[in-house]
C-alpha cells in the first residue's frame, strides 16, 4: 500500500476532524513522539480534534493535561476514552447502573464510574455485584492479580466488564507491556465470562460516532482516526463510515508483517503513515 507523508493528507484530502489515538501515537512510557505536538497544534489550526483512546487508567482530565504538557494544548472535552462506555453504551451502563462495583484499578479512573451513576464503589469482592477492570497497578500487579484471580474463582457468576480491551501497548521503541486486556484474556481462559467495551468493538464505536453528533459532526470520509493498531483503524472504517490512517513507525504497527496482515482482512486502511509528524 501506498504511504503518505502526513502534511500530503492534511492538504490533498480534505479531512476536517482528526480522531487520534494516544499511546503510540502521541506518546509512549518515555513521552512524546517527536513530531506529535507539532502534527496535533496543525490539526487544531484545520478543524476539530478528539483523542479517542482505550486509556481507563487516567480520567480525561489528566490524559488532557498529560498531552497539554507536551506541547499539544487539548482540553478535557476533546477526550473520549473507553471509560465513557460504562455510561453511555446502553447494554454496558446497564450492568453498572445503581450497582455495587469492584474496580481492579486506580482511583483516578473514578470519574468513569461517577459518570455511569453506579451506587458505590467497593473494596471486596463479596460485596460487589460486578467487577470492572480499568488498569494494570504501578506495583505489584503480577502478585495482586493472582490473588485477585484466585479469590474471583468464589464468585464465579459476577459478571466481569473490561473497559480497556488493550492487551499489550508499545511501551517504548520495540518494548511492549501488557495492559488490563492481557489479564482480562487469562480471566477467560480460566472461564469467567468478559464483557468489552473499548476499541475495536463496535459498542464503544457507537458510543465515540454519537458523541461526535452531539457535538454538530456529521460522520464521513472527512473524519480520520489515526491509530497504531490496524484492527481498531479498520474497525472505525467500517463501523462508522469514516477515514482511517494506520500510523506504521511508533507504536504496535512497527512490529507487524501489515502486508500479511492486510491480505487476511476484508478491507484496508484508506492511509499510511510513518508517524504523526508533519
Amino acid at each position: 500500500m501506498k504511504r503518505f507523508k502526513l502534511i500530503d493528507l492534511l492538504d490533498n484530502v480534505g479531512i476536517n476532524t482528526f480522531l487520534i489515538d494516544a499511546m503510540g501515537v502521541i506518546y509512549n512510557d518515555k513521552g512524546l513522539i517527536p513530531g506529535a505536538a507539532a502534527a496535533i497544534n496543525k490539526f487544531k489550526s484545520i478543524g476539530k480534534i478528539f483523542i479517542v483512546t482505550n486509556n481507563t487508567t487516567n480520567n480525561p482530565t489528566q490524559i488532557a493535561a498529560k498531552i497539554s504538557r507536551f506541547g499539544a494544548k487539548i482540553e478535557p472535552v476533546e477526550v473520549v476514552s473507553s471509560g465513557f462506555g460504562l455510561a453511555y453504551d446502553k447494554k454496558t451502563n446497564e450492568m453498572v447502573k445503581d450497582k455495587a462495583v469492584y474496580v481492579f484499578g486506580r482511583e483516578d479512573c473514578y470519574s468513569y464510574f461517577e459518570r455511569a451513576k453506579v451506587r458505590k464503589i467497593v473494596y471486596n469482592l463479596k460485596d460487589a455485584e460486578v467487577v470492572v477492570l480499568t488498569a494494570t497497578l504501578e506495583e505489584g500487579q503480577e502478585e495482586f492479580f493472582a490473588d485477585f484471580k484466585k479469590e474471583l474463582a468464589n464468585f464465579s457468576g459476577l459478571p466481569i466488564i473490561c473497559a480497556n480491551p488493550d492487551i499489550f501497548v508499545m511501551s517504548a521503541p520495540g518494548v511492549e507491556r501488557a495492559v488490563i486486556g492481557y489479564y482480562a484474556k487469562i480471566l477467560e481462559e480460566a472461564g469467567h465470562t468478559v464483557h468489552w467495551i473499548g476499541k475495536p468493538f463496535p459498542n464503544f464505536l457507537r458510543v465515540v460516532g454519537n458523541i461526535l453528533n452531539d457535538r454538530g459532526i456529521s460522520l464521513g470520509k472527512d473524519v480520520c482516526f489515526f491509530d497504531d493498531n490496524v484492527k481498531n483503524v479498520l474497525a472505525m472504517q467500517e463501523v462508522l463510515g469514516i477515514s482511517g490512517c494506520v500510523v506504521t513507525d511508533t507504536g504496535l504497527s512497527k512490529y507487524m508483517d501489515l502486508e500479511t496482515e492486510f491480505k487476511l482482512k476484508t478491507n484496508r486502511p484508506d492511509y499510511l503513515i510513518n508517524s504523526l509528524t508533519v
